[in-house]
């Protein structure tokens, strides 16, 4: 009897689909599933009928190569196999073990894929290599790295580093009119300049961590191979800098995206022993209603976050993603700040082998390693679904890590980032074909520079100034120590509590500009001892923000940086901050946010007459 294709016998298993995400089936190469074994005529007939050697793969299982279905179907009907002795015929899967890199240290990489190297608990990492079955990253995504800098030459970045296509590199022209010249590769923050190089290294290895080049047979893999990495440098080279300078890269990078460039995250290795100031929750606020996605570290204190008696910024500013971080064990590491209400989420950061300057790759610890983990998860699972949402991400993130065991009293999710069940998001089979949509667009702190390689070192207290980075490298003493939970095989891993973020209110997104011009002539003092050295304008009452910014004078020419658009009343201070007498008692100015200047709207005015003048 001629046999017919009956739809509903056609069976696609699982395995099927999870592996097309990554390769096509074989249009040529057929499974035919029997209800019963064959018989022994039947199965030597059929092997004279089938082109592919070995096509009996067991009793029931037989592989047949040809042209179309319909030549399946005649093949059968020659061997002398019914309809009914068919349960299914399947397309052939070409199949291929996990994703794994060629990089000559990928076996350094437990934070990626921990098989038990150097006493690990195996399993106890990201998922990496599972993760890569369906996405390896796509050139299309942007991180920003808020950092010291960046090492654009490392032969593992170079093919990462993000350009700015608007940008004509050495003309000395702020070509897509963003108010920075020559950002091509980014901006230096701390020192107002285009040269973001890595005078110090701890952020060449955190960009390492979320996109080194993968697969190209050379030193490491960053959980992304293929990403655009924007070095925003915001450090110095002793590891600190400012919040203010943290926010202003925050705006720029939110700026960038408005223009076309599609940043996705944002990366912030650092902090501040403070609580978040308004500022700082603005530009963040600013970030993640333009869709941007915030990661920050936790910080290197091993302090409770929950405590009103400490605080960490940006750990603690509304809508970021705060990372602990873990050894190769699954225990907090023992300088990992934490915080069951504060702290969302942990990932490996201790031992965390990263490109290093000098084309050289180093083991570092902190908070700052765990950090980038999730942030390049971050940029994976964007890489897979475009489509997704700032708020999706988070949420896909924080919702299916691997749950862990010493973790649920530490950590809001209970959990370690997964890149791979992210994707899958929750579940346990396969997730669903990305979308084709195209993706809508939508501070300075005390790095918790989390590691130099000296193992044997205690953190060291964040420094008073401003954001000094708390330079923790492998601390050991003074902190709050881990659980005592035993991990063993499966146990350890538990299931994983769902978490979200409270939602954000609406914000205006602010921009920071750099003024440069001349003071009108009402301005020249009355004697050359009292000759404008500085200048500081006050935001008048009810103007945003409220607060003063100081910026230098050279004869009449002033520069401020920093300056948001807004009304300001000004001041003139001389040598050793005297005051200037100037020909005018009162002048407010308004900031032109087109034309980036300042104009000078005289409120009372004096010839210049008498000393009384001010």
């Amino acid at each position: 009897m001629k046999l017919k294709l009956i739809l509903s016998l056609v069976l696609i298993s699982p395995f099927f689909y999870e592996r097309s995400l990554r390769a096509e089936y074989n249009p040529k190469r057929f499974v035919v599933t029997l209800r019963s074994p064959a018989t022994a005529a039947s199965a030597a007939a059929l092997q004279i009928h089938s082109s592919m050697q070995g096509a009996r793969l067991s009793y029931r299982l037989i592989a047949i190569e040809d042209d179309s279905l319909d030549d399946v179907l005649s093949r059968l009907n020659k061997a002398g196999l019914a309809s009914s002795e068919i349960e299914s015929i399947e397309p052939d899967i070409e199949v291929q073990a996990h994703a794994e890199p060629n990089d000559s240290h990928w076996s350094l990489q437990w934070g990626l894929h921990n098989i038990g190297q150097n006493g690990g608990l195996t399993n106890l990492d990201i998922d990496a290599p599972q993760a890569w079955d369906f996405t390896d990253g796509s050139d299309n995504t942007i991180v920003g790295v808020l950092d010291t800098g960046l090492d654009i030459n490392h032969p593992d970045l170079i093919d990462n580093v993000y350009r700015n296509p608007a940008e004509i590199p050495g003309n000395s022209q702020d070509d897509d009119g963003n108010g920075f010249v020559d950002d091509v590769n980014g901006w230096n923050f701390y020192s107002g300049t285009r040269n973001i190089f890595d005078d110090e290294g701890h952020g060449t290895h955190v960009a390492g961590i979320i996109g080194a080049r993968g697969n190209n047979n050379r030193g490491i893999a960053g959980v992304n191979w293929r990403v655009r990495l924007l070095p925003l440098k915001v450090l110095g080279s002793d590891g600190s800098g400012s919040l203010a300078l943290v926010a202003g890269a925050i705006n720029y990078a939110v700026d960038l995206r408005n223009r076309g460039h599609n940043i996705i995250a944002l990366n912030l290795s650092l902090g501040a022993p403070s609580s978040c100031p308004n500022y700082m929750r603005t530009a963040i606020e600013n970030a993640l209603v333009n869709g941007i996605v915030v990661v920050v570290s936790a910080g290197n204190d091993g302090r409770n976050l929950d405590s009103s008696s400490f605080n960490a910024t940006p750990a603690e500013c509304p809508g970021v993603i705060a990372v602990a971080s873990l050894d190769r064990t699954g225990y907090l590491s023992s300088f990992s700040n934490y915080g069951p209400n504060t702290v969302h989420i942990a990932a490996p950061g201790r031992d965390i082998y990263s490109t290093y300057p000098s084309n050289r790759y180093i083991n570092m610890s902190g908070t700052s390693m765990a950090a980038p983990m999730v942030s390049g998860a971050v940029a994976l699972l964007h890489s897979f679904d475009p489509a997704l949402s700032r708020s999706a991400l988070t949420d896909r993130i924080l919702n299916n890590g691997k749950g862990v065991s010493t973790l649920p009293s530490r950590v809001i999710s209970g959990s370690m980032v997964s890149a791979e069940r992210a994707i899958r998001n929750g579940n346990t089979g396969n997730p669903p074909p990305p979308p084709t949509a195209t993706p809508t667009p939508t501070a300075t702190p005390t790095r918790t520079k989390t590691a130099t390689p000296s193992p044997t070192r205690t953190a060291t207290p964040t420094a008073t100034k401003t954001a000094t980075p708390s330079d923790v490298e492998e601390p050991e003493t003074g902190a709050t120590p881990t659980p005592t939970v035993t991990p063993t095989g499966t146990e350890f891993f538990t299931p994983t509590p769902i978490v979200r973020l409270p939602p954000l209110r609406t914000v205006v997104p602010t921009r920071l500009y750099t003024v440069v011009g001349t003071l009108p002539k009402e301005f020249k003092a009355l004697t050359a001892k009292s000759a404008a050295k500085k200048i500081s304008v006050s935001a008048v009452s009810g103007t945003n923000p409220k607060t003063t910014y100081n910026g230098a004078v050279k004869g009449r020419k002033y520069t401020i940086e920093g300056l948001p658009a807004g009304k300001y009343v000004v001041k003139l201070k001389g040598a050793k901050n005297a005051p200037v007498r100037l020909c005018a008692t009162k002048f407010t100015i308004n900031l032109d946010g087109d034309l980036k200047k300042l104009n000078f709207i005289p409120i009372s005015h004096k010839k210049c007459s008498n000393s009384k003048s001010k």
